[in-house]
């Protein structure tokens, strides 16, 4: 199954239980145009036998079989030959689809775990071995999450975080596990790779410079060239520190980024451009190379990372909020380990405030012998790094 140009979703294959979302079988793929024909298709994803797709409006629909329930309309046993609304998430905006075999994980914009379908291994996730025909959220004791994983080679599931800790259930290579565990893994590549049964790999692999290294994946990154190099054809400018940025109302839209009042804006006719205030012209613009290209890359100076980091906790950007945070820790010094502190507590960031809590653990002794710590002045800036520290070890010794 592919998405052409957002709009349209091509299938081929074997359609026996209506996976295809059309009445086709063969080889040659073929437009779905049911129901979800035309529309803004932002994320698909394919089970054994079934198949989805997200809309721009967060509605998710499902077809294919359901016979342990996997499209989640609250039944099981009949299949659907074309795309229909996932009734149990009508008032869920979901943004990320994942699937298993006979399931499915979806996570919402607000950050909570839902799964559907197939229950016997525990992929539910709800402490039982029972399929589930409606989504069910996971526990929200658990707290709120950035990215959901898994395949349709396995049971296993797995989901990170906001505050950077892996979760596994499903069948996992020694045993199955009924409810969420917390790993000690940090990476849920790494979690397939140690957990799953069998070992696989939940999404493409790529490789990456040894000179530039790339944190995210591609997007739009075809459009890098042919559009944001393009100055013609630009149609929206953003002021920023009195400068100009230009780009697309149409690739913003189908993004959908910014606050809600600023989608208004953009379908206004603004000959003066946008002035977007309270952030650097660097941050902005690179910022808006992300929308294009889903990276960043390590060549970002440390104050345009910060920045980054600021834009993306104010668009409620999850995941370039999660780059933002692998990026910082690798720039994490002694010289800077404390206004990265702070600026973390500042943009709700705990992956990065427990990350700069422990470089100050394992590198006190030369912190405190450094010029930057006899440079600091404010007391509560120092104390809360330092209890901070405290609490990984600092000075257990």
């Amino acid at each position: 199954m592919r998405v052409q140009c957002f709009f349209s979703i091509y299938s081929w294959g074997t359609n026996k239980y209506g996976q295809l979302g059309h009445k086709q079988n063969g080889n040659d793929p073929q437009l779905i145009t049911a129901l979800i024909g035309g529309q803004f298709v932002c994320d698909i994803a394919c089970a054994l036998l079934s198949s989805y797709a997200i809309l721009d409006n967060g509605e998710l629909y499902g077809w294919g079989s359901n016979e342990q329930g996997q499209i989640g309309t609250n039944t099981s046993g009949n299949n659907y030959a074309e795309p229909i609304l996932v009734t149990s998430l009508k008032s869920v905006f979901i943004q990320q689809i994942v699937c298993g075999k006979n399931f499915f994980l979806a996570l919402s914009r607000s950050g909570r775990v839902y799964a559907c379908g197939e229950g016997t291994n525990g992929q539910i996730g709800k402490g039982d071995f029972v399929n589930a025909t409606g989504a069910t959220q996971l526990p929200e004791k658990l707290g709120s999450f950035s990215q959901v994983a898994a395949t349709n080679a396995s049971d296993f599931c797995a989901a990170l975080s906001d505050a950077g800790e892996v979760y596994i259930w499903g069948r996992c290579r020694f045993a199955v596990v009924k409810s969420p565990w917390k790993s000690e893994l940090s990476s849920l590549d790494d979690a397939f790779a140690c957990y799953s049964s069998p070992p696989v790999t939940w999404r493409p692999l790529s490789i990456v410079s040894a000179v530039t290294k790339v944190y995210g994946g591609d997007v739009l990154t075809s459009l890098k060239n042919c559009l944001v190099e393009d100055e013609e054809i630009k149609d929206i400018t953003f002021i920023v520190e009195n400068k100009k940025i230009g780009a697309h109302k149409s690739i913003l839209m189908i993004r959908r980024i910014f606050p809600e009042d600023v989608p208004e804006r953009l379908a206004e006719k603004e000959k003066e451009g946008i002035t977007i205030q309270g952030f650097s012209y660097d941050g902005f613009n690179t910022y808006i190379e992300y929308v294009y290209t889903g990276t960043i890359t390590n060549k970002l100076s440390f104050d345009v990372a910060v920045d980054l980091l600021q834009i993306a906790d104010c668009y409620q950007e999850r995941k370039l909020k999660g780059l933002c945070e692998e990026l910082l820790k690798d720039k994490l010094q002694i010289t800077n380990c404390v206004d990265l502190y702070q600026k973390a507590t500042q943009f709700q960031s705990e992956i990065l405030r427990v990350g700069c809590a422990k470089f100050g653990a394992h590198h006190m002794t030369a912190f405190i012998a450094s010029d930057y710590f006899k440079q600091m002045t404010d007391p509560k800036i120092i104390k809360d790094f330092l209890v901070a520290a405290g609490q990984y070890g600092a000075f257990k010794y």
